[in-house]
């Protein structure tokens, strides 16, 4: 799997990164409400961006499930996945 830096939108509250796996392209959305939840409601970009690379092996994880039907936990059954081209 390769995956892209990350990116921000909303101010930084709202982070995504993009993926490849074989030939398909996926975007991968942690919204703004799951960081808030997890890093605090006044959290920074940069925090938000910390937290997610600090659990970037559970966020993979979570493409990987969705791929295979798998069960995702919590609080990773909040990103959003999406085949792009």
């Amino acid at each position: 799997m390769k995956v892209s830096p990350l990116c921000s939108r909303d101010g930084g509250r709202e982070l995504y990164l993009t993926a490849r796996v074989d030939a398909q392209k996926y975007r991968l959305t942690l919204p703004a409400a799951m960081l808030d939840d997890t890093c605090g409601d006044t959290s920074s970009e940069a925090t938000r961006k910390a937290w997610v690379k600090d659990n970037m092996p559970d966020v993979q994880a979570t493409l990987t499930a969705r791929i295979s039907d798998a069960s995702v936990r919590a609080p990773y059954t909040r990103i959003l996945v999406e085949e792009i081209s």
